[in-house]
């Protein structure tokens, strides 16, 4: 679901249009109000200025006087010249109490409404509507109102046990436009009181008799919501957009959705709007993906932790390193592991695995066992090794060194932007000719049985379990023997051109 945006523009005509008089009450019976509807003025003029008159309790001359609309401008009441003067802020507010009546006598749960219910010294609610079981005060709010005078009045309604719903007015204080971002409102601070409670944030026109409804954007891969920076969850919505919910206590602006009051129901929230019914299905959706991630980021928490204490000193991740069946694939393709997968062991740098075991993992899983030219960047990196349960803490920096060694051996090509790796596209695996000479304390494997080692070879080396996902028995594939990348021992150093040709123009 997604909702309509209105533009600031739509926004401002909504909120600065002329404010018209649609409400008189009868000269027989000034406890009753007559409502103008659109069109009526034509063939009622007469009967209109004999017997209805302005119902604003300050008013000095309520004669009325019937005016056709004209111009997308509907029918309405004016005053006589010097007469009338009445504030927009006033005659909206009195417009909209009776509005709100109107409609709530059209509820078929309300039984009984009334205008200005005292409370005693405490408050005057401005709509009061029962239903025989609970209360409501319905408060059409145009004035200026503070968060603690909101708070009062809340905690008096909860003490005489009336849910308080409170409206808010279409111009003055209570709508203002986000000056720094198109088509949102800036909520007031009794604004943002309200959402914290869970109460829908809802603007009347009293003359037009239509609403907004606020709503904001929630997203699933908000690191706030979870205890890693994790990226991929798999469970459908890595690549959603994100939910459209109702405001929260952290929300300082919000968007607005326009319904017509004829439109909407009432429930113990308030003005149920059609735009609110599809914000409440999406919070639900939300609130259930959110729940379900943190449990799964719960579980890989706990996870990672214990991974990190199996690798908490160089003898664990060196033991770990023992068992790995790609050490003895190496052993038995290379007769040693090559340089290049060779790293310092007394420090974890970011990647909670042994040096040579976290290398082997991404020089199989992305250079050997691929065609040339397959590309592939860090991100790529960081999920293979997530993948094997590998830990990362920051590990950028140690990751990027190894791509680079890897360049220079002459087995990738790395693309950089602005100084950093952009991809990397695969020349080749290693070659069985180009292996660097065997470390003291790897086994290797030799021909000459004169200048084979007498002593027993280590255990570890009779390791003989297939590697996952790799492919042994298969020839390496051959490096290109272009000028740029020669298949020779010696590193290669490729051509140096601009980044946008080594890049773009290839894509």
């Amino acid at each position: 679901m997604n909702t309509r945006v209105h533009a600031t523009v739509e926004l401002a005509a909504w909120q600065d249009g002329e404010t018209r008089q649609v409400y008189a009450r009868y000269k027989s019976e000034p406890t009753q109000l007559f409502f103008l509807e659109d069109g009526d003025v034509e063939p009622y003029r007469q009967w209109l200025k004999d017997h209805v008159e302005c119902f604003m309790p300050e008013c000095a001359n309520r004669a009325l006087i019937p005016r056709h609309g004209n111009h997308g401008r509907r029918d309405h009441f004016g005053h006589h010249s010097g007469a009338g003067g009445h504030g927009d802020e006033s005659l909206a507010h009195e417009q909209g109490k009776h509005v709100l009546q109107r409609w709530l006598e059209r509820q078929e749960a309300v039984l009984e409404t009334q205008l200005e219910r005292s409370l005693g010294r405490h408050a005057v609610i401005d709509v009061y509507a029962s239903d025989g079981d609970f209360e409501l005060a319905v408060e059409m709010q145009y004035s200026a109102l503070t968060p603690s005078k909101w708070r009062h009045r809340h905690e008096v309604y909860g003490r005489h046990g009336i849910i308080d719903v409170w409206v808010w007015g279409h111009r003055g204080p209570q709508l203002q436009l986000d000056r720094t971002s198109t088509g949102k409102l800036r909520l007031t601070g009794a604004q943002r009181e309200v959402a914290a409670t869970g109460y829908p944030l809802v603007w009347l026109k009293p003359e037009r008799g239509e609403v907004l409804t606020g709503w904001v954007y929630k997203h699933l891969d908000a690191y706030s919501q979870t205890y890693q920076r994790r990226q991929d969850w798999h469970d459908g919505y890595d690549n959603h957009k994100g939910f459209q919910v109702p405001p929260g206590a952290e929300d300082e602006t919000c968007w607005v959705t326009l319904d017509a009051l004829d439109d909407c129901d009432l429930d113990e929230w308030g003005l149920l709007t059609p735009t609110r019914r599809l914000l409440q299905q999406q919070h639900t959706e939300w609130q259930q993906v959110t729940d379900a991630r943190r449990q799964q980021d719960c579980w890989w928490a706990e996870r990672d932790q214990q991974a990190r204490e199996a690798m908490a000193t160089p003898e664990l991740r060196e033991h770990a390193w023992q068992r790995d069946p790609r050490r003895q694939w190496l052993l038995d393709e290379f007769g040693q592991v090559p340089a290049v997968l060779d790293g310092d062991n007394s420090t974890t740098a970011g990647v909670w695995a042994h040096p040579r075991q976290w290398r082997a993992i991404l020089y199989v899983e992305h250079v050997h066992q691929v065609r040339p030219g397959y590309r592939f960047g860090v991100p790529e990196c960081y999920r293979t090794l997530r993948a094997h349960h590998i830990v990362l803490d920051n590990p950028g920096p140690v990751i990027t060194e190894f791509l680079e060694t890897l360049e220079q051996a002459g087995l990738i090509r790395v693309v950089r932007q602005r100084g950093k790796i952009l991809e990397c596209w695969v020349r080749g695996p290693i070659s069985a000719t180009a292996s660097p000479e065997p470390r003291a304390e790897e086994p290797t494997e030799s021909t000459d049985e004169a200048d084979s080692p007498s002593e027993t070879p280590d255990e570890n080396a009779e390791v003989t379990q297939p590697l996952p996902k790799t492919a042994p028995q298969r020839e390496p594939a051959p490096v290109p023997t272009s000028p740029s990348s020669p298949a020779t021992s010696q590193p290669a150093q490729p051509r140096r051109q601009p980044w946008w040709k080594r890049f773009f123009w290839r894509r």
